[in-house]
């Protein structure tokens, strides 16, 4: 059992120092936005709607609609679709539209039988808006003052469907700092940007919190109204964007938008528990063989040195328990060293990196709950409503 094992954690430490490798290559190559390279809006410029979806914001709307209006871009209009809050949200916004023409409240409908809130909010947001291009954007999504000029001149001149950026994570609470990076990190690795882009690969993605459409490709491949159920829109739009035959492009922007909202475990919990077997295509061999290789080479290194330590304790020291050991620890070495590369690259949080174990215990769990809830068609409570996972709304929550 000791060879094995020994066998077994080698082999994994050659793939993740290869992994390391691999990812400071790819990653350097990425596209990315620099707040530091300004070459101002494209000329002439397209009106650009930004559409903001707001349900019980009130914590976060002002600051979100601030950071747009300080945009430097010449020609846009702000709709914040107020979907249904139960909290001051409409009021600030009401606040915003007076002291600044460009911004406008639209009071959202109650949700209809089988639509997802957000989409339906979005979708509304869409009917009222005029621009050429069209700007999904999250309320805890934060724009610094050049970010809109920069990413609508990209889009223009690389001829872009969707548009998407990258964007820093700022985690506040212990559980984010522990969670949402790793989270990141996982996905970032299983979907790199350069497949993502690539035209010729099935793969994509694409951030929820910045969605740059072209009004014309948006409209064309069914809007939201196309896949009015989902809880993963992102992801579905980002799909059918490419099996369209148009264009995406997700580029690096750490530098110029970032995301902010401070969470508990709880809705941690529940929102990745919505969206994460769904992501997955609902595949049970995806999520099984992801279960699987969380705990094989995620987790079991951790345990590794802990379990040489009480191996040569019990037992009188000898060379395969001190290999291990080193085994073991090289493997701790490596992934921290990773965290450090995505804190480099996306500014993924890397204060609580020496957590791995228990974030990879915690997402294995999160995975797992995810596949129950949709196996038993269980409902998952999010902003006030309740929806089976697959992103069916459940029709006897709260929908309003």
């Amino acid at each position: 059992m000791l060879l094995v094992l020994v066998l077994f954690t080698s082999a994994s430490l050659m793939f993740w120092i290869l992994a390391l490798m691999v990812l400071a290559d790819t990653h350097e190559k990425e596209p990315r936005l620099n707040a530091f390279s300004y070459s101002g809006p494209p000329e002439p410029s397209p009106l650009v709607s930004v559409i903001i979806p707001a349900r019980d914001e009130e914590e976060h709307i002002a600051s979100c609609i601030d950071a747009v209006l300080e945009q430097d871009y010449p020609r846009f209009e702000v709709i914040v679709v107020d979907d249904r809050s139960e909290d001051r949200t409409a009021g600030i916004v009401e606040a915003c539209q007076m002291r600044d023409p460009r911004v406008r409240l639209i009071r959202g409908r109650p949700v209809p039988e089988g639509w997802a809130g957000k989409c339906h909010a979005i979708d509304q947001g869409v009917k009222a808006a005029q621009g050429e291009y069209l700007l999904m954007l999250d309320t805890d999504t934060f724009l610094t003052p050049r970010c809109l000029s920069m990413a609508v001149r990209d889009a223009v001149e690389n001829d872009v469907d969707l548009y998407t950026l990258l964007f820093e994570a700022q985690c506040t609470s212990f559980w984010e700092k522990v969670i949402q990076p790793f989270m990141f990190q996982l996905l970032l690795m299983a979907l790199p940007l350069g497949k993502v882009n690539d035209p010729a690969r099935k793969e994509a993605a694409a951030p929820g919190p910045f969605l740059l459409f072209r009004r014309s490709a948006y409209e064309a491949i069914g809007g939201h109204a196309g896949m009015k159920d989902e809880v993963v829109e992102d992801l579905r739009l980002a799909q059918r964007i490419k099996q369209s035959g148009r264009r995406l492009l997700a580029v690096n922007a750490v530098s110029l938008v970032y995301s902010r909202r401070r969470i508990g475990f709880r809705a941690i919990w529940r929102g990745w528990s919505r969206v994460l077997y769904t992501g997955l295509d609902r595949n049970p061999l995806a999520a099984g063989l992801g279960f699987l290789g969380m705990a094989l080479f995620l987790l079991l290194p951790w345990l590794i040195p802990p379990l040489c330590i009480y191996g040569l304790i019990r037992s009188d020291p000898s060379l395969p328990w001190t290999g291990l050991l080193g085994l073991g620890l090289s493997h701790c070495m490596v992934f921290l060293a990773i965290r450090r590369l995505m804190w480099v690259f996306y500014r993924l949080d890397v204060s609580l990196a020496w957590l791995q174990p228990l974030a990879t215990g915690v997402c294995m769990a999160i995975l797992a709950n995810s596949v129950v809830l949709d196996s038993l068609s269980r409902p998952v409570i999010w902003k006030g409503r309740r929806y089976v996972t697959g992103g069916r709304p459940k029709a006897n929550g709260k929908s309003a």
